[in-house]
């Protein structure tokens, strides 16, 4: 699970980072920008397919994305992933006992 997790992040993270470089190019817009969530969440835009599963969730929605205000810390009820659009920062939106994979 650890390494799923990290592989996830790992391949979103990069994901961000090309779009937020390819942004400050004459065809990506000329301005340097972090995708919005509605982007991320988008086939096609940010990444060429669905994000992945949260291998720590619980819930019956695995992949979803909410807005997160500071790296690490677990937005509302838990699951999925969480991401703050102003900085491009993205994490697991979930916190088991000893493992603590919201902070990898």
């Amino acid at each position: 699970k650890v390494a799923a997790c990290k592989g996830i992040l790992g391949g979103v993270r990069a994901a961000i980072a090309n779009y937020y470089a390819y942004s400050a190019t004459a065809t990506g817009g000329g301005t340097l920008k972090y995708p919005a969530l509605s982007d991320l969440t988008k086939v096609g835009v940010v990444m060429t397919d669905t994000l992945g599963d949260n291998p720590f969730d619980k819930d019956a929605t695995k992949n979803n994305v909410v807005a997160g205000a500071t790296k690490g810390v677990v937005v509302g009820g838990s699951g999925g992933w969480a991401y703050r659009a102003a900085t491009g920062q993205f994490w697991a939106n979930t916190n088991t006992a000893g493992i603590a994979e919201n902070g990898f």
